[in-house]
């Protein structure tokens, strides 16, 4: 009977407390993510994300108490000063220390001093083999060459990436700015160095955060969500012709493939390889969690997914992509449990609220979603929280929320400064909420349609909700006859391929009264994880001309 392998390790990188000059910030952050990227290539050990780590930044938690919220075994602290010489680079000196979280003992310290240059890596690859050694972890062949890797010579690129892995650090996806800075900087670090691999693929994920963050409609930058993932795989790609091994341009193009040209093939490919490189990485975990789970291995999907949450665990939308995937399994106990957590974590954030009312209103627990919304508004304000529940495109919560008169009307005073450039999403929510006022929600109709047709006409890089949007800002502002135009060709070019399209082709189908349409399509959106429930179908009043239908009755009445 072969015997069970051995836990591996969890290990954490807690942010170095910089001692030289605040202009010198950004490089400790840097030495950080450095020594972070080479542990996490070890497949000895399972390396807490930076985005969790970074948290405690000059935290006064103890060492026992950051160890239980991040689930590690042992932590590596340290000091970083840069002593800069006139005229010169200077010398950096680092002195990492590895602490047991159980008792607090040190396993390992010691003190580094070299000139600042190729005495940077030297150091990086020393203090990784060391902490591997501490802890009796073996580097493999190719773990080695990985460790000890120069990603470039030129120091001045180096020092351009650095200030871009510090802007990064911030929460790509949540922070435009932050998004930018740190794009401007990668971007200067492959000019001052054409064959700077891992600046490249940095490039290609900054790119790709910033176009699977949003919509097109939400795009501050001019750059749409197509352009975006094509840059993101052009600069991968150069990356990859510059070192084929490297994980971090792998993991980008994995992407690429799966959400740009849906390609799942191809990106398990990436992902494997991605994986093979940095084994820690969580977003690769997350990836290949959704990759596995679409393709039917449901069981494999969620423990990626739970393990991307235990690799960085201090990142509420890793514990919604686990509670997502228990949603859709119809596990409904232990996705509210995840819930709860993220909530915890992000008290202050709407998104754990607005699914959590939603699992309650998917259930027909009406009374315990009022009870969620309350809290959410409480927390974060109604304003904040009715936005959040239009971001997650969820148009059958809105019917339904606004069917309570203090929800609609706290929409209804929504400004439009309250969604920023998220055009789409105001238009919707302002229709929705006129309901009871045909003129003025047509007009907010007519300005969706406004907004759909350019994009649709143009084609090419048009994303396939375009289309529906279109239809149903065209049957909402009356002009019937155009939307059954619409809504039949994109029935007969079968344009509804991503998730919530069936439900949302029946919602345009019974705005202009195709109801033969509606009732296929909902049946059909009733097969899928997560498009729509009996007890929704009972609630949202947009089915309001169907009740009368056995069809539809029998729908409302499944099991």
């Amino acid at each position: 009977m072969k015997a069970a392998s051995a836990r591996i390790p969890t290990l954490a990188v807690l942010p170095f407390e910089n001692l030289g000059g605040a202009d010198d910030e950004y490089f400790a952050d840097g030495m950080t993510e450095e020594l972070t990227s080479r542990l996490a290539k070890l497949s000895g050990l399972a390396v807490i994300a930076r985005t969790s780590a970074i948290q405690y930044k000059k935290t006064t938690k103890s060492i026992p108490q950051i160890a239980r919220e991040l689930g590690a075994d042992f932590l590596i602290e340290g000091t970083v000063r840069w002593e800069k010489e006139s005229g010169r680079a200077g010398r950096v000196r680092i002195t990492p220390q590895v602490v047991r979280a159980k008792d607090g003992t040190h396993v390992w310290a010691e003190r580094y001093d070299k000139p600042y240059g190729s005495g940077i890596f030297e150091m990086q690859s020393e203090i990784a083999e060391r902490v591997a050694d501490a802890l009796s972890v073996t580097l493999l062949a190719g773990e080695q060459k990985a460790v000890r890797a120069v990603p470039t010579k030129n120091l001045q690129a180096y020092d351009h990436f650095l200030r871009g892995q510090a802007y990064s650090a911030r929460d790509l996806g949540n922070d435009w700015d932050a998004e930018r800075l740190a794009l401007e900087n990668y971007q200067q670090a492959t000019k001052l160095d054409p064959t700077f691999a891992l600046a490249h693929a940095w490039v290609a994920t900054t790119h790709a955060w910033m176009a699977l963050g949003t919509y097109d409609w939400s795009l501050p930058t001019g750059v749409t969500h197509g352009q975006r993932l094509e840059l993101a795989r052009e600069a991968a790609e150069r990356a990859i012709a510059l070192d084929p091994d490297l994980p971090r341009a792998h993991s980008v193009l994995a992407q690429y493939y799966s959400y740009g040209s849906r390609d799942t093939t191809r990106a398990m490919k990436e992902l494997d390889l991605a994986l093979r490189g940095d084994p820690s990485d969580p977003q690769a975990v997350t990836d290949r969690g959704w990759a596995l789970f679409y393709r039917g291995k449901r069981a494999e999907g969620i423990r990626d997914l739970e393990r991307a949450a235990a690799l960085d665990p201090r990142n509420a939308g890793r514990l919604l992509n686990v509670e997502w995937g228990l949603w859709m399994t119809r596990d409904y106990r232990a996705a509210e449990e995840y819930l709860d957590r993220a909530i915890a974590l992000s008290p202050d954030a709407p998104r754990g609220y607005v699914l959590k009312t939603w699992i309650n209103v998917w259930q027909g627990r009406v009374e315990q979603a009022h009870a969620t919304l309350r809290e959410g508004a409480r927390q974060v304000g109604m304003g904040k929280l009715l936005f959040g529940v239009a971001q997650e495109g969820n148009l059958m919560l809105l019917r339904i929320l606004f069917l309570d008169d203090e929800y609609g009307r706290a929409a209804r005073q929504l400004s439009w400064e309250t969604f920023g450039v998220d055009s789409v999403d105001y238009y919707l929510t302002k229709a929705i909420a006129y309901r009871r006022e045909p003129e003025r929600a047509s007009t907010y109709y007519d300005s969706l349609a406004a907004w759909a047709e350019p994009r649709v006409r143009r084609g090419g890089e048009a994303r396939p909700v375009y289309p529906l949007i279109w239809a149903i800002g065209l049957a909402g502002s009356g002009k019937r006859a155009a939307a059954v135009t619409e809504i039949n060709r994109i029935l007969a070019d079968n344009q509804y391929d991503w998730d919530g399209s069936k439900i949302f082709a029946a919602e345009a189908c019974v705005l202009v009264s195709l109801y033969e349409c509606a009732i296929e399509k909902i049946r059909a959106g009733m097969t899928e994880p997560l498009e729509v429930s009996p007890q929704v179908l009972k609630l949202d009043p947009i089915w309001d001309p169907l009740r009368g239908r056995a069809d539809f009755q029998k729908l409302v009445e499944a099991k």
